[in-house]
């Protein structure tokens, strides 16, 4: 489209640039024209014509550029003369320019004036289309995602309620969650708050089932104070020096990422779920 355009107006080079917030400044997205023109990955919102299309939402039209308030020093030094912007909008939002570059002055007349909001228009257009597809594909994965999460709860719910003994449910428990979640080990800990223990009644790692130990200054501990659950992330040098009782050979294991959630009933906490 940007060669097309040069071809149009018989410039020399093309650039799309878009609003970028995080980047405070336009971003560079496309560009045409030869010889290559180098310009700036972002360019600041005060800089360039790009400025002033943004503030006014018209077409901005410079055919003396270097004596221009707003002109980048960049452009002009490699020999800029004439410059056109218009905005390129989505809605009622300007979101983006696209310029046009001539190394002749006084070059942008009425009739190629006229052509750039007409090509612009278009591009907009085309990136509210593109912008509605996303939106929709994002909408069904979401419809998706929550339909297979009510399939798994329930089926977690029926595998629950199978059996009294939770041994002879927690492999297949364990089978389901993985559906939801990525995880390479899982354990669920017993907690007692008035002997302020925990047990680890089930684990994925047969050295930690049935090992118990004091609750205090523990990840479990952190996790209770938290009932919607925690994340702790681990490093290579932390597996000699963990900051957390008992994590010595977990983090030895390999282990470096870990969410824990509360298990509760009759808004009692009984335990802790870890994923790892």
């Amino acid at each position: 489209m940007l060669q097309e355009l040069n071809r149009a107006t018989d410039s020399e080079w093309a650039t799309l640039r878009m609003l970028d917030v995080e980047m405070d400044g336009m971003r560079l997205v496309s560009a045409a024209g030869t010889p290559k023109w180098d310009r700036p990955l972002v360019l600041p919102l005060h800089e360039g014509l790009s400025s002033v299309v943004m503030n006014e939402g018209a077409v901005s039209v410079a055919n003396d550029y270097p004596s221009h308030p707003n002109a980048e020093s960049s452009a002009t030094a490699q020999g800029a003369k004439s410059m056109m912007t218009a905005p390129v909008v989505m809605g009622t939002k300007v979101v983006g320019t696209v310029t046009v570059v001539s190394t002749a002055s006084n070059h942008y007349t009425d009739e190629r004036v006229a052509l750039l909001p007409a090509i612009t228009e278009g591009l907009g257009v085309l990136l509210e289309r593109a912008n509605l597809v996303q939106e929709l594909e994002a909408a069904e994965e979401a419809q998706r995602r929550l339909a297979q999460e009510n399939e798994v709860m329930a089926e977690i719910s029926r595998i629950i309620s199978s059996s009294l003994d939770i041994n002879a449910v927690y492999s297949a428990y364990t089978a389901e969650l993985a559906k939801l979640v990525d995880f390479d080990g899982s354990s669920v800990s017993v907690i007692d708050l008035e002997k302020n223990t925990l047990t680890f009644s089930y684990s994925s790692d047969e050295w930690q089932y049935g090992r118990s130990q004091q609750l205090t200054a523990t990840f479990s501990e952190t996790v209770i104070a938290k009932p919607i659950g925690r994340i702790f992330e681990s490093s290579e040098s932390e597996a000699a020096h963990p900051r957390y009782l008992g994590m010595e050979r977990v983090l030895r294991a390999g282990y470096r990422s870990f969410l824990g959630a509360t298990l509760t009933h009759h808004d009692q906490v009984i335990g802790v779920l870890y994923l790892r």
